[in-house]
């Protein structure tokens, strides 16, 4: 347990391990099956003191940890302030699957944007639209990565590096 304590703390970043493939699986199951699951991403935060003679220091700071895996949404106005308002503006994008989770560690995810249209029809994140023949996404990060659309139950279906990326189906489902 101590050796552990040691490594994590010397490679914080080590210990992330997620998301875990069963819960990508169930959610991909779920997704195949026309259900509307939405998922959130956060740290589990459990800041802890290390003592081992002159050596002292905090395993796994909050400050750390909250700049790791976020739930980022999209709102479509600003919030006010008005705690009851901007909670529902809150709820409803999670509500809805508006938003995205990032692993912001290696840079911040702000600027992500997935975005779907066929025909007139147009979808982003958490939307749905009738398809009209082909459905052609546009995914862009905020900085170089691999990037990936898959398709419920069907795995990865597209995959390219760099900050854009642009696809076609036919095929319907969830994406």
């Amino acid at each position: 347990h101590r050796l552990g304590a040691i490594y994590y703390t010397l490679y914080p970043q080590r210990a992330i391990r997620g998301p875990f493939k069963e819960t990508l699986k169930l959610w991909d199951d779920l997704l195949a099956g026309g259900a509307h699951v939405v998922g959130f991403g956060n740290s589990d935060a459990h800041a802890f003191n290390l003592s081992m003679g002159s050596l002292k220091r905090v395993v796994f700071p909050y400050e750390y940890l909250f700049r790791c895996v976020n739930t980022h949404l999209l709102i479509d106005e600003a919030l006010t302030s008005d705690v009851e308002y901007d909670r529902y503006l809150i709820y409803s994008a999670l509500e809805k699957g508006r938003g995205w989770v990032g692993y912001d560690l290696l840079g911040s995810t702000k600027g992500f944007s997935f975005k779907a249209r066929s025909a007139s029809e147009h979808a982003t994140l958490g939307e749905e639209m009738r398809r009209a023949g082909a459905v052609n996404f546009d995914v862009e990060v905020p900085q170089p990565a691999t990037i990936q659309i898959v398709r419920a139950g069907k795995g990865v279906v597209a995959r390219t590096k760099g900050v854009k990326m642009k696809f076609t189906s036919v095929e319907a489902g969830a994406y």
